[in-house]
């Protein structure tokens, strides 16, 4: 609901309460039948007609993310140029998002990648200029959401971190850890390491956790090879 009053106030004319009127009704009803509606009232007003364009072509003609997000970018630009001042950066963390849909044929399989959290810092600022040689980016899975690294080493790959203890017996915590673990190792372009240390006590459990996490056990040595570092 936020978002569609935000993308409705890009319209010249169209206020906060006009906008969150209309996105109250689209919410209620769970169709965008109202937000077209309200667009064709709109006599006269090209940022009306563009929009209602857009939503249309895409209930209408469903098609794979990649071209669906370059539809929307068709009707966006215009608006984040006029808009923003930095815009470029902006169109920046767009394209990024653009790159991902194009490793999806479904839109149900593109979500499942992006909203287990969306990443705490735009791409720019992690992937900057001038920042890609000796670079060491430190991150948690959570806020690397949606970037990538030619090479990524994963910490603490061990079973009763990664899952979580706590989750053994959570039919669903454990499919979101599957998942969380998958959004991580996806991040690796060329290189994926994953590490995990041995004979570690746990005081809250009162347990030794030493094996990798259950997760990747099964996974035969030739697709991961295992290394031991012992000292």
């Amino acid at each position: 609901t936020l978002s569609l009053s935000r993308a409705l106030m890009l319209i010249p004319g169209v206020g906060r309460k006009r906008s969150a009127e209309i996105s109250r009704r689209a919410h209620e009803e769970a169709s965008h039948s109202p937000v077209l509606s309200s667009l064709a009232a709109m006599k006269g007003s090209e940022g009306a007609a563009r929009l209602s364009a857009c939503l249309r072509e895409l209930t209408e003609n469903p098609s794979p993310p990649a071209e669906a997000l370059a539809r929307i970018l068709a009707y966006y630009r215009p608006l984040l140029e006029a808009k923003y001042d930095d815009y470029p950066r902006r169109l920046k963390d767009l394209e990024h998002i653009e790159s991902l849909c194009a490793r999806h044929r479904t839109l149900s399989s593109f979500l499942a990648e992006v909203t287990l959290e969306p990443p705490e810092a735009s791409v720019v600022d992690i992937v900057a200029p001038g920042r890609d040689g000796d670079t060491l980016t430190l991150s948690t899975i959570h806020s690397a959401k949606g970037l990538e690294w030619k090479v990524v080493f994963l910490l603490w790959v061990l079973d009763g971190k990664i899952p979580l203890a706590r989750s053994a017996e959570d039919g669903e915590e454990m499919e979101e850890e599957r998942r969380l673990l998958y959004v991580a190792a996806t991040r690796a372009k060329d290189t994926l390491v994953l590490t995990y240390p041995v004979n570690i006590y746990e005081r809250a459990s009162g347990t030794v956790l030493s094996l990798p996490s259950r997760f990747v056990e099964d996974i035969p040595p030739e697709i991961l090879p295992r290394y031991a570092l012992i000292e």
